[in-house]
C-alpha cells in the first residue's frame, strides 16, 4: 500500500499490471493520465517556443468509417486503422500532406457502442507547419472515402460524416482524442446515444448479460490494438521520450510506503468482497500504518 508523491492519493502497489488502455480500469487511468500530459505539452510547445520557425497551428482531424449493428468490430476497426496507414502514403498522399501543412500527427483510437452497433473512430491531433488549404477538408474527405471503399466497400461514409477537420485548442485536447480520465469514473459517452466501454463494464459488473457478452466482445477485439500512435520522428521533434509503451504508462508512480500487506494475507482476504476497500479506507486514515498494521494482523490469513 502506498501513498502518491503528492500525498493526495493512495493506491495498491507490488501487484502485477496489464497494460491494457482497453480493458483494464487501473492501467487505463494512469495510461490516459501520462499521455494526456505528454500531448499537452507537445501541443503547447508547438504553439509557444516552436511557433517561432512555425505557424503553430494545431487542429484535429476526425475519421469514421459506415457500420452497422451486427458488424465485427475486430474487422471494422482493421479496416478504420488500416485505411489511416494509407491515407498518407504515396504521391496522393504526399499531396495530401501538403495541402494540410502536416508537420507531425499523433492519431488516437477511440470506441462507442450505439444503437448501430460499435462505432470505432479516429481522432488525429495535426501539428500544422503551415496552414491548410482552402480546400485541404474535401481533399482528406476525397481520399479517406476512396481508400475506405476500396478496402471494403460497405464500410464506405458519407462525403460529410466521413471526415471533420477543425482548428483545436487548449482546452480541448484531451477531450477530442478521447484520453479524459473522468470517462473512466463517469463512464459517459460524448456522441448523442451512444455508450463508451466503461459504461457496458459498469452494467456487466452490475449482472446485465447482455452487457457482458458486450464486453467479452469489445476486449477480445481490441486487444493488440495501439491505442494512441505518433507519426515518424514526431515525439523528438516535439521534445518527448522516444519510448511510448502501454506497459510503462501504466507502470506504478514514485510513492511512499504506507505499510505491506503479506503475500499470504492478500491471496486470501483480497477475493473477500469489501474487504480491499477497507484496507483503502484505514490507509487514508490520521494515523494509516498503525491503521492498516493492526487490522492486518488481525486479518491473518488461517
Amino acid at each position: 500500500m502506498q501513498r502518491a508523491s503528492n500525498q493526495e492519493t493512495i493506491g495498491l502497489s507490488g501487484v502485477v499490471t496489464c497494460g491494457s488502455p482497453w480493458g483494464c480500469p487501473v492501467c487505463a487511468c494512469r495510461i490516459y493520465a501520462s499521455r494526456a500530459q505528454q500531448i499537452t505539452e507537445a501541443a503547447e510547445r508547438w504553439a509557444g517556443e516552436l511557433a517561432e520557425r512555425k505557424d503553430g497551428a494545431v487542429s484535429l482531424l476526425t475519421l469514421t468509417v459506415r457500420h452497422a449493428l451486427g458488424d465485427d468490430l475486430r474487422e471494422v476497426r482493421r479496416v478504420l486503422t488500416s485505411a489511416w496507414r494509407r491515407m498518407f502514403q504515396g504521391e496522393p498522399g504526399r499531396r495530401l500532406r501538403a495541402a494540410l501543412g502536416i508537420a507531425h500527427h499523433v492519431r488516437a483510437l477511440e470506441v462507442t457502442h450505439g444503437p448501430n452497433g460499435w462505432h470505432p473512430h479516429l481522432h488525429a491531433l495535426i501539428f500544422h507547419r503551415a496552414a491548410p488549404r482552402w480546400d485541404a477538408l474535401e481533399l482528406v474527405r476525397e481520399r479517406w472515402r476512396k481508400i475506405v471503399g476500396r478496402m471494403r466497400p460497405a464500410a464506405t461514409p458519407s462525403h460529410e460524416r466521413g471526415a471533420d477537420l477543425r482548428a483545436s485548442h487548449r482546452s480541448d485536447y484531451i477531450a477530442k482524442l478521447g484520453l479524459e480520465v473522468g470517462s473512466i469514473a463517469t463512464k459517459a459517452a460524448r456522441s448523442k446515444g451512444g455508450r463508451t466501454p466503461w459504461e457496458i463494464a459498469a452494467n456487466a459488473a452490475a449482472g446485465d448479460v447482455d452487457e457482458r457478452a458486450l464486453w467479452v466482445t469489445y476486449t477480445e477485439s481490441m486487444h493488440g490494438a495501439r491505442q494512441l500512435t505518433w507519426s515518424k520522428g514526431a515525439r523528438k521533434a516535439l521534445g518527448l521520450p522516444e519510448d511510448d509503451e502501454d506497459e510503462e504508462h501504466a507502470a506504478e508512480p514514485p510513492a511512499m510506503l504506507v505499510v505491506n500487506v503479506p503475500g499470504e494475507v492478500w491471496d486470501h482476504w483480497s477475493k473477500v468482497p469489501g474487504w480491499t476497500a477497507e484496507l483503502l479506507r484505514r490507509a487514508r486514515g490520521s494515523t494509516p500504518f498503525l491503521d492498516c498494521a493492526e487490522w492486518l494482523r488481525r486479518a491473518r490469513a488461517p
